[in-house]
């Protein structure tokens, strides 16, 4: 995990919007360790379908090239559809769980395109110019 630059540039906003959810959580929630807790689970959750997604993707552009470009694009479609019922599935434990859990894996699973996002609106207005590296 985090073997490209630019999982780590996300890792790392990820991270940083995470704290400030955790802080807002804490705030604001009655059950805020429970919220917490899923906060943690669906961050974890999300980078690790960031790498899945990256190589899934990686493979079908480098695989495109050559000569097996139909079972490039079955392979690919197959994990992009498992990483989707995974995450059917870890909602779905989660909310079976606790509705204060389900709360936080939901926030935690979309900490990545939050963060992908806020980086391509700040860019487009300016603020940054990291060209997401």
């Amino acid at each position: 995990m985090l073997s490209t630059k630019f999982e780590k540039f996300l890792a790392k906003r990820v991270l940083i919007i995470s704290i400030i959810v955790a802080i807002l959580d804490i705030v604001f929630f009655y059950h805020r360790f429970i919220i917490l807790a899923g906060l943690a689970t669906g961050t974890v959750f999300s980078l690790l379908r960031l790498n899945s997604y990256m190589t899934t993707f990686s493979r079908l552009l480098s695989q495109a090239s050559q000569a097996g470009e139909k079972k490039a694009v079955s392979k690919s479609i197959t994990r992009f559809l498992i990483n989707s019922a995974l995450v059917i599935l870890v909602l779905g434990a989660s909310l079976n769980f606790s509705q204060d859990f389900f709360i936080g894996t939901l926030e935690g699973i979309f900490m990545v395109p939050l963060a992908i996002m806020i980086n391509g609106i700040t860019e487009a207005l300016g603020i940054t110019h990291n060209n997401f590296e």
